[in-house]
């Protein structure tokens, strides 16, 4: 299926079971008809040395002519000029060929009259050493007996035999390295053949065939591209799928594939056995550093990422230059298309990890511009971007060059080229590496997307190698097993002295479209235009400074560009009006607003504020009508016709006009204004550029009444003069809307930007722009400023959205931010974010982490618990049966535990205290109460109970289960009401030895027997645990008592919990210490490059910390409010949970004047709050019988109403009963209307929400 119109066919064979299922997602996108993008590459200057050489090797032409060929092709549309002449410089011999004579002049370059010719042998060295794909040195394969391809021996007579058929001389090519480990006699298989050896010669292989004969397999050592990211993504999502779903589903779309029962079930029994190595599979959303130790005792790093070889080769480098400067030493770094794998010697310390891998988006860039240079992929790459350009030109055409006389010649060059920042094969080489090889865009992107916490990356620890390690590792000794052998000048590549200008002009890093802001340039063409209102002329003589400026204008185009008029003044006009008989008498003066659509209305770009104009909706045209007509009087303007419409333009264009366009000129025009002017087209074009942003041509010659290739040629000869610029400037943006219309809209009279004209004429396809250079300048410098302006603060509303997100709390309908947490790992990683903050306990189930956590159950706390990876601890008992409880992971207990510090245990206490701190372990109820009772003392279920109460309200002892604050909390008389649960009813239980607990031997105890005694009401034998005690309880860990590493710990704690740091979020913590001492430690961590210090947030002064990730995502939700205007989201929260900023980082807003309420909002227990778009609209106290408002919109209160009955209709808490709000009664009001319609209903005294 190699034909044109043929469909293509193939057989894809795994060789090993990674491969099965690289090819299971291969076919599944080749049968869905997903095929890789294609990437043209951009500004190959090698070809351009190339194409510059053969284009001038058969007479002169001209510079500019060729660059405006060259820019016609796809490649090189965006050619910068200075890389251009670079390269012309190189081939005109500017680097001294002294030094290596390939750099000796190709071409005559004449710069006074900007033509380029070839010298002599131009033409001999384009033929023979042209072309673009690169010389291997690889061994052709001929049937011994023919000594040229396609010829054949000499007869007996001396005279040639008839030459066959050319394809039956030559067989095929041989690798360099294969040919110096094979001897003649040797079989290889070529084809479908197989061929013994007869004759190696210094360029070929001479063979016969051996039919019949098995024959060793060829090899070739190609360069692969690698994986692309975009089937890396797939195959992240494909494995992430199979991995979760169950083996039946799994096979069938495995068999959808092409697999057959065995190899599907291969390929799932593959990814279990990972799962079970390694706790996750790396997929497309998480990524694993495994790391284990190797024959000689070594440790083995390897990430395990899909992502593919264009993104882990410039990812391997980067942490190549990490690991010499952290550790000094080589991790010969391998990066394959499933990761990348690393050699560390082994170290007493711990081995580095996940950290080896994680980098700032923004400097990755850098270290691999900076690491490339030393890297073997830079000197293969040099050395074929060196021939293309014809440095290593072919000495004998049709004779192999070794591949190691390429290397050593290339290294050659490379020594002298190294010399001169500017040398365009240097540029290039880097060019090819960091965009046709390398995927950075990719890699920096992958890197956000862990720093945002979309992409995470876990760390394990494996005895032997994983399945998908085992896979890696048999590339990674493939890569090393021949290291040796490898020419020196492969491997060796000097420091490169870039000139990053250049460098970045080249590349094209920043592309002016990319750069440009659509409303930088939309503000400039109103201020061009003198549309703006602080641009509008004013007067007769501003008027004329209009004509004379802006070019030939309509009376309409003139009164869309006048300030508006005094009625003094505009009496005084319309009676000069009057007197030329512009207006009818009748007429009268006042001034009134333009409507929309007229100049000067509301529907002006930009916002322009409504111009008003004299009289009816057309006086502002009779105002410049008069003025136009005062000024023709006085000889200053003339009336001439351009593109059918009647335009006045100034005396001064006359012969411009005339001359350019064949306008005729009127009588009267004075003899100095009718003389010939020396270039009147480019006169006028220039004119038309320098009032207008980016145009194209044909948007000029609409305007200018000429045809498209006369502007078109006029440009040109602007640009060679560098007054004009070609490229593409406006951002990519859907097509015009009507009811938006740009500055040369028809409000102005000027041909309307969305003209056919000014659209391509097929999808996919660019129009070639032009702008004035000095526009351009000035378009770049207020872009720049705006992109500068992003650095300015957030608004409050816009931290308060941002910090929900950041604590992964659902928005419901918000859609925006990051996939909800699941699961057990989802639990832990909102309680390491919440680590040591105080709640109310009836908040933190219900309201916090079910509001986090999406599949969130009551068992996974205890799970979690009981496998001692989650502690809680209390923080001081709450009014009735609450408290204040905090929830920590047990490895970093010690740093986030805040026990009491003045508390002092009664006798009771202090013996339960002592008994678990020094025995350790956890201890159930009834070991306990002997210990709590001392030598001589019993004491009752309840006092034991409350002891150990005391104990855990002061943070001194824990549970191994949330069972007895869930106990606790059930009891009523909560912060948050609880919903009622029915109790869980317990049947009778036998024990072992055939008997009821708690009774005799003989089954009776006492008065009454069977189940009427022990456990199920006798006073006698085992009593129930009480619900308030059960499970294990043990001491919890002491603080960490170094005040530093406390600090530290607490410092960066808090920067991942809140984001960006700031006095109020640190006092709202009560950390001991306060402000000062964390302004000390994070001023710390910013010298240390760990955060920045700014002013993200409004007012709420300079001392902000953040890390400069946190910051980037802030902003994003300031850019939100410029977008359209969704529907308002709301958001329910506990006025105590981290995610409400307000009362902490954000301050409280102003209640109304007329609120005659003495309720004032606060951080309290069982109090709620309703975020509507990140503004605090909602406070309920607790219980809900007194609210306060913050907003009067009504779409905004609904939202509100419906997210504050969603938290009682989805059960986390019972119920509201709301009487009062702002001070009032709430019945008849605004947010009664908002709660009724979401399902409340009305009572005598307010409204009642229930579960």
């Amino acid at each position: 299926g190699h034909q044109v119109g043929e469909i293509s066919q193939g057989v894809l064979f795994p060789k090993h079971r990674a491969d099965l299922v690289h090819t299971a997602i291969t076919v599944e996108r080749m049968l869905e008809g997903k095929i890789e993008r294609l990437f043209v590459p951009a500004n190959p200057l090698d070809i351009l040395a190339q194409q510059t050489v053969a284009a001038t090797a058969l007479g002169s032409i001209d510079v500019e002519e060729w660059f405006a060929t060259v820019r016609r092709s796809a490649p090189f549309a965006s050619l910068p000029r200075s890389a251009f002449e670079a390269t012309l410089d190189l081939l005109a011999g500017r680097y001294p060929s002294d030094e290596f004579a390939e750099l000796r002049p190709r071409i005559i370059w004449d710069r006074h009259a900007g033509t380029i010719e070839g010298r002599p042998g131009a033409q001999r060295l384009a033929v023979t050493s042209g072309g673009t794909i690169p010389d291997r040195g690889l061994f052709g394969v001929y049937i011994i007996g023919t000594e040229v391809e396609g010829s054949a021996s000499p007869g007996a007579d001396g005279k040639a035999a008839p030459s066959p058929a050319k394809g039956g001389r030559r067989v095929g090519e041989l690798d360099e390295e294969m040919v110096y480990e094979s001897r003649v006699g040797d079989i290889f298989a070529l084809g479908a053949t197989s061929w013994k050896i007869e004759d190696i010669t210094h360029d070929r292989v001479l063979v016969s065939p051996a039919f019949g004969q098995p024959g060793k397999l060829p090899f070739w050592k190609g360069d692969s591209l690698g994986r692309p990211v975009d089937l890396g993504r797939a195959l992240g999502a494909f494995v992430r799928e199979l991995a979760a779903s169950d083996v039946g589903p799994a096979t069938e779309r495995c068999k959808a594939s092409g697999l057959d029962d065995f190899a599907a079930n291969n390929l799932i029994q593959y990814l279990t056995e990972q799962k079970l190595a390694t706790d996750v599979v790396p997929s497309d959303t998480t990524l694993i550093v495994e790391r284990f130790h190797d024959e000689l005792g070594d440790w083995r790093v390897i990430l395990h990422s899909p992502f593919g070889m264009p993104v882990h080769a410039p990812w391997a480098l980067a942490v190549g230059q990490r690991l010499h400067q952290r550790y000094g030493m080589d991790g010969s770094a391998m990066a394959a298309d499933d990761g990348i794998v690393l050699r560390v010697p082994m170290m007493e310390d711990e081995p580095p990890g996940a950290e080896l891998f994680l980098f700032d988006p923004e400097e990755l860039e850098q270290i691999v511009t900076a690491e490339v240079g030393g890297s073997a992929l830079f000197a293969s790459r040099f050395r074929e971007c060196a021939a293309r350009a014809l440095l290593l030109p072919r000495q004998t055409p049709g004779k192999r060059q070794p591949l190691w006389q390429q290397r050593q010649r290339s290294a050659q060059l490379l020594d002298v080229a190294r010399k001169y920042p500017t040398f365009p094969i240097v540029l290039e080489t880097v060019r090819e590496c960091l965009q046709d090889v390398y995927d950075l865009p990719a890699l920096k992107d992958i890197a956000a997307s862990v720093e945002r916490r979309e992409l995470r990356i876990v760390q394990t620890t494996t005895q032997q190698p994983s399945p998908f390690a085992k896979s890696l590792l048999f590339g990674y000794v493939a890569q090393f097993l021949y290291e040796g052998d490898s020419p020196l000048a492969e491997r060796r590549t000097a420091a490169l002295a870039l000139d990053s200008t250049l460098l970045n002009e080249l590349l094209g890093r920043v592309e002016l479209r990319e750069l440009l802001d659509a409303k930088v340039i939309e503000a400039t063409e109103l201020e061009l235009q003198r549309l703006a209102p602080d641009r509008r002329a004013r007067g007769m003589e501003g008027v004329a400074d209009l004509l004379r400026l802006l070019g030939p204008l309509t009376p309409e185009e003139v009164a869309a560009r006048l300030e508006p008029a005094v009625v003094v003044e505009a009496v005084q006009a319309v009676e000069a009006a009057n007197a030329v008989g512009v207006l009818e008498p009748a007429q009268t003066v006042e001034t009134v607003e333009a409507p929309p659509g007229e100049p000067g209305g509301v529907d002006e770009p930009d916002g322009i504020p409504a111009v008003e104009h004299v009289e009816t909706p057309h006086a502002g045209t009779a105002l410049a009508a008069s003025h136009l007509t005062a000024l023709q009087r006085a000889n200053r303007a003339i009336k001439v016709n351009i593109s059918g419409a009647e335009r006045y333009a100034a005396v001064e264009d006359a012969a411009r006009l005339r001359d350019a366009i064949g306008v005729p000129l009127p009588m009267g025009v004075p003899l100095a204004f009718i003389e010939p002017v020396a270039d009147p087209l480019d006169d006028l074009v220039s004119r038309y550029a320098r009032t207008h942003g980016p145009f194209t041509a044909a948007e000029a010659a609409a305007r200018l009444g000429l045809g498209v290739a006369v502007v078109g040629t006029a440009l040109k000869r602007l640009a060679a003069d560098g007054r004009v610029v070609e490229g593409e400037f406006r951002p990519h943006a859907v097509a015009p809307q009507t009811q938006a219309p740009q500055p040369d809209s028809a409000a102005t009279g000027e041909a309307p930007r969305d003209v056919p004209d000014h659209l391509p004429a097929t999808a996919g396809t660019s129009t070639s722009e032009w702008c004035d250079a000095e526009v351009l300048r000035k378009l770049r410098r207020r872009s720049l400023a705006a992109l500068r302006a992003e650095v300015e603060p957030v608004d409050a509303a816009a931290y308060g959205r941002f910090l929900p997100a950041w604590q992964h709390v659902r928005t419901p309908g918000g859609g925006r931010g990051q996939p909800s947490l699941r699961g057990l790992d989802g639990i832990v990683t909102a309680i390491d974010q919440l680590s040591g903050v105080p709640v109310p306990a009836s908040a933190w189930e219900p309201l916090v982490l079910a509001s986090r956590v999406s599949n969130y159950q009551p068992a996974m706390l205890d799970e979690l618990m009981a496998a001692g990876e989650v502690l809680w601890s209390g923080a001081g008992a709450l009014a009735g049966n609450d408290g204040w409880v905090s929830l920590h992971l047990a490895d970093s207990a010690e740093l986030t535990l805040n026990p009491a510090i003045e508390y002092e245990p009664g006798d009771a206490q202090q013996r339960l205290l002592d008994h678990l701190r020094n025995n350790g372990g956890g201890y159930f109820f009834r070991q306990l109460t002997d210990v709590a009772g001392g030598m001589d003392t019993v004491l009752s279920d309840q006092d034991v109970v409350t002891a150990l109460w005391d104990l855990a309200w002061a943070g001194r002892i824990t549970g191994d289960t949330f069972a007895p604050v869930r106990a606790l909390i059930a009891g009523g008389h909560t912060a948050h009401r609880q919903v009622a649960r029915a109790p869980r009813a317990r049947a009778p239980r036998l024990s072992r030895l055939g008997r009821s607990h708690g009774s005799g031997l003989l089954g009776a105890s006492g008065p009454g027997s069977g189940f009427g005694g022990g456990r199920y009401g006798s006073a006698s034998g085992a009593l129930a645990t009480p619900p308030l005690a059960a499970g294990r309880w043990s001491a919890l860990p002491l603080p960490e008592l170094d005040a530093t590493i406390h600090a530290r710990a607490t410092a960066e704690l808090l920067l991942d919990r809140y984001g960006v740091v700031t006095r109020g979020s640190v006092m709202a913590e009560q950390i001991l210490g306060g402000f000062g001492l964390m302004y000390k430690v994070l001023a710390r961590l910013e010298e240390a490059g760990r955060c920045r210090r700014g002013y993200f947030i409004e007012h709420l002064g300079a001392a902000q910390f953040a890390v400069p990730a946190t910051v980037d995502r802030l902003r994003s939700y300031a850019e939100d409010t410029q977008l359209a205007k969704s529907e308002p989201v709301a958001l329910a929260l506990a006025a105590t949970d981290p995610a409400n900023p307000y009362g902490a980082a954000l301050p409280w807003p102003a209640l109304n004047v007329e609120a005659g309420t003495g309720h004032r909002p606060g951080r309290k227990a069982g109090a709620l709050v309703v975020l509507v778009d990140g503004a605090l609209v909602l406070y309920v106290e607790r219980g809900g019988k007194t609210l306060l408002v913050f907003s009067g919109d009504e779409a905004v209160l609904s939202a509100a109403g419906a997210a504050l009955v969603s938290v009682v209709t989805r059960g986390a808490i019972d119920k509201l009963i709301m009487e009062k709000v702002n001070g009032h009664g709430i019945l008849d009001t605004p947010v009664a209307a908002a709660l009724a319609a979401a399902g409340a209903y009305s009572t005598p005294k307010g409204l009642r929400i229930r579960a």
